[in-house]
């Protein structure tokens, strides 16, 4: 075995630190991300919530150093697309999204998503049953395929709230048919003992499952990405991640 052979790991480790110094020198990754995605990620979750402290984790692992700030969802991803930022999270994939960003190839945690209405629609049975309902998405998230192209349609109208938080009380109050989020974030929402959270009923089977991912500007060195995925490659098969998990 030649001595390449026998330490190629090695080098190849200690090349892409290079290339990372050689890219940002002293200065850390810029992380930006943003509130209320329960239980993922929120300034006021332990560690910034579960994917802030997973993806941290990473990067200390492979000492790559980060600052990162919690912004509205969509002004922090325009900042990222505009070079502001190297990298946000957590997102679901999506064309348009993919256009604009480079995404990570680990998704590094996921959830059943569903449709969340209130008992006025206790017998609906899908999402064509919201037919000239109302659909209430917050400012920056992605709306799922079947509600777009209703919404586009004008089969569905179309309400826009700063976050999600404020989607569940336009439900429960009557002001919208419906929202869709992840089961995970259901659960955080119940502990708050919100007013009436009662009224919310699950729709159906789950829509899909989310599968989220870190994205990055259109700038950063794809061997900068390979080096943070190969490392959560490796640490989604430890216990210590699985610890994390069933923390939160």
């Amino acid at each position: 075995m030649t001595f390449f052979k026998k330490y190629q790991k090695c080098i190849l480790f200690v090349i892409l630190l290079i290339s990372y110094q050689k890219i940002f020198g002293i200065e850390p990754l810029k992380i930006v991300t943003g509130n209320d995605f329960l239980p993922y990620t929120d300034e006021k979750l332990k560690n910034g919530g579960l994917f802030t402290s997973i993806y941290t984790t990473i990067l200390k692992k492979i000492k790559i150093p980060y600052t990162i700030e919690f912004l509205p969802w969509a002004r922090g991803y325009e900042m990222l697309k505009h070079e502001k930022f190297d990298v946000s999270f957590p997102y679901a994939p999506t064309k348009e999204r993919a256009s604009e960003v480079k995404y990570s190839k680990i998704s590094l945690t996921s959830s059943d998503i569903y449709i969340y209405s209130n008992s006025n629609y206790r017998n609906t049975k899908n999402a064509y049953d919201f037919r000239n309902g109302t659909y209430c998405g917050a400012v920056g998230y992605y709306i799922e395929d079947v509600f777009l192209n209703m919404i586009n349609k004008n089969e569905l109208k179309k309400m826009s709230q700063f976050d999600e938080k404020s989607c569940l009380l336009a439900v429960i109050n009557n002001d919208a048919s419906l929202f869709v989020t992840n089961e995970n974030q259901m659960k955080e929402y119940k502990k708050q003992k919100i007013s009436n959270f009662d009224r919310i009923i699950r729709i159906g089977k789950p829509l899909k499952k989310m599968e989220l991912y870190a994205i990055y500007n259109k700038k950063i060195d794809d061997k900068i990405i390979k080096m943070i995925d190969n490392e959560a490659a490796r640490f989604l098969n430890t216990n210590e991640y699985r610890k994390l998990i069933n923390s939160y």
